[in-house]
């Protein structure tokens, strides 16, 4: 078997193999001090559920709030440019929508580009983060099965 068969994603391109990627794992005092260097934010911090980013609610002591999003290691840079400007035209032109806003930095930047990472930050919708949903879920759906059987086959 050649080498290409064995790797699933090796004949996938570039445009796709940013699927592949996974968040970086930040420590909780990078994301503090990030809210706070860029957004002038103190508070608490929040993981969050992410798939591709590392995202964090930082809630700061004066009640605002935003989800700081860092980009996984690998990541096409452009696919994150291309997140910002559609939620930036949405902002624009159909600002009704609830979806989130690109908040910018303290400077006025969009983004930041740290350690590897793009980072931005955007507001936080009303409503329960998916990720917690999905883990109560599963919670909930480990304990209706009870204890785990062995299954035998013969």
């Amino acid at each position: 078997m050649d080498a290409t068969r064995q790797d699933p994603l090796a004949n996938l391109g570039t445009t796709l193999v940013g699927l592949a990627t996974r968040p970086r794992n930040a420590s909780h005092e990078l994301a503090e001090r990030l809210g706070r260097d860029l957004y002038g934010i103190r508070g608490t911090i929040l993981p969050l559920h992410g798939e591709r980013n590392e995202n964090y609610r930082v809630t700061g002591k004066d009640g605002r709030a935003l989800t700081l999003k860092l980009s996984g290691a690998g990541e096409d840079l452009g696919g994150i440019d291309l997140q910002i400007a559609a939620l930036d035209h949405i902002a624009r032109h159909a600002p009704e929508l609830p979806v989130p806003r690109v908040i910018r930095t303290t400077d006025g930047r969009p983004y930041v580009d740290h350690a590897g990472s793009r980072v931005f930050a955007v507001s936080v919708l009303p409503g329960q983060p998916v990720g917690d949903r999905v883990a109560a879920r599963k919670a909930h759906q480990t304990k209706s099965l009870g204890r785990p059987r062995r299954l035998r086959f013969h």
